[in-house]
């Protein structure tokens, strides 16, 4: 899957698209997604599997635990809208792994909208770092 990512600027804005089709876009990722044993999905990318192809260099600046931020919130999103992951009477659980061996972990649940995908916490083998 292929996920495309903006830099947020000060005024604010869109953060990711998953269409190609719309302009401005900084950063194209590749993800790997996999079902657990229990049902769950997983998704992880690599470093070399993120590309700049933004016109503004600036947007070259995001520190790197930013962008693996937005590439794991947009993965999530775009698996929800293609039905990797669905919504269950109680919700479900999502991770994220980052090139940094991170897990960005995810509780996507049902709402009248649809269904919503946040991000509860990102881990390490050591523990919570947020």
């Amino acid at each position: 899957m292929t996920v495309y990512v903006d830099v947020p600027s000060s005024s604010g804005g869109d953060t990711y698209n998953t269409t190609p089709k719309s302009k401005g876009k900084d950063f194209i990722s590749e993800i790997t997604i996999w079902a657990t044993s229990t049902g769950q999905s997983q998704y992880s990318f690599s470093k070399s599997g993120i590309k700049f192809i933004g016109t503004d260099p600036s947007a070259q600046n995001i520190s790197s635990s930013d962008l693996y931020n937005l590439i794991a919130q947009a993965a999530v999103d775009q698996g929800i809208a293609l039905g990797y992951n669905y919504c269950g009477s109680t919700g479900t659980q999502s991770s994220v792994i980052d090139p940094s061996s991170l897990s960005h972990n995810f509780s996507i649940r049902c709402s009248s909208t649809g269904v919503v995908a946040t991000q509860t916490s990102v881990t390490s083998s050591a523990g919570t770092i947020q």
